[in-house]
């Protein structure tokens, strides 16, 4: 439901996302939603705000969702368990990379077995 998505706004190129904490803010391409939207790729990525909180972050057409919240550690270690291709984009940010998800069904199912571990 788009009243349970997250606060996000486009500056420049990238899409700033506010954290579920209300209290940080993290960014990713704006391509990445082009993509989920446009051409239903669906994507996941990690990242972390300056406090030093970590997320997996998953991308649909609907907009982003925060999958996963915690240590660095732990969530680096989750994002490398996702066995979908990897990819990277380039640009003046830097380079971003990002998992490619098989389809959405694909997307919720390893998620949702995630949360039942």
């Amino acid at each position: 439901m788009a009243h349970d998505l997250p606060e996000q706004r486009v500056v420049g190129n990238l899409i700033e996302l506010r954290t579920p904490d209300k209290k940080h803010v993290v960014y990713y391409p704006q391509r990445l939603a082009a993509m989920a939207i446009q051409q239903k790729q669906y994507s996941v990525f990690h990242t972390s705000d300056e406090s030093g909180t970590a997320y997996i972050v998953a991308l649909q057409d609907n907009g982003a969702h925060f999958r996963i919240t915690g240590h660095p550690f732990h969530v680096i270690q989750v994002y490398g368990n996702i066995q979908w291709e990897e990819r990277s984009i380039s640009d003046k940010n830097g380079v971003f990379s990002y998992k490619i998800a098989p389809s959405l069904s694909a997307l919720n199912t390893y998620f949702d077995a995630l949360k039942r571990k």
